[in-house]
């Protein structure tokens, strides 16, 4: 993670968005949301809205950004890898523009392990 997303990590509101975004079964969510190819900062929009409200535009540029960032720390604690670097994140109304993600497959049985674990937490 970049420097300055990690001195913004260490902060009142990157711990909230970082505890936002590390909540039980939003890795589902984020999943899921990859396989429809979109971005899967949109599974923070609807919680991360609250906390933007009140910033400035400069403040919550920097929010949004920093969301991204623990998004793309925690896909890839998870073994995925960006397939687009601009995907429309309009859906849910907070981002503009997010990372895409795929999981890295090293063969057909880890997709197919995979595959079973999604369907098993729905």
């Amino acid at each position: 993670m970049h420097a300055r997303f990690e001195a913004y990590r260490t902060t009142e509101r990157g711990r909230a968005i970082e505890a936002l975004a590390r909540q039980k079964d939003r890795l589902v969510e984020y999943e899921l949301l990859s396989r429809l190819k979109m971005p899967a900062v949109i599974a923070l929009s609807w919680d991360m809205a609250p906390l933007l409200r009140d910033l400035s535009a400069s403040d919550c540029r920097d929010a949004k950004q920093y969301c991204g960032a623990i998004v793309g720390r925690i896909m890839r604690e998870h073994g995925y890898e960006i397939v687009n670097a601009r995907g429309s994140a309009q859906a849910g109304g907070v981002f503009t523009l997010g990372a895409v993600w795929a999981r890295r497959y090293a063969n057909y049985e880890d997709r197919r392990e995979s595959d079973e674990r999604l369907s098993r937490d729905f």
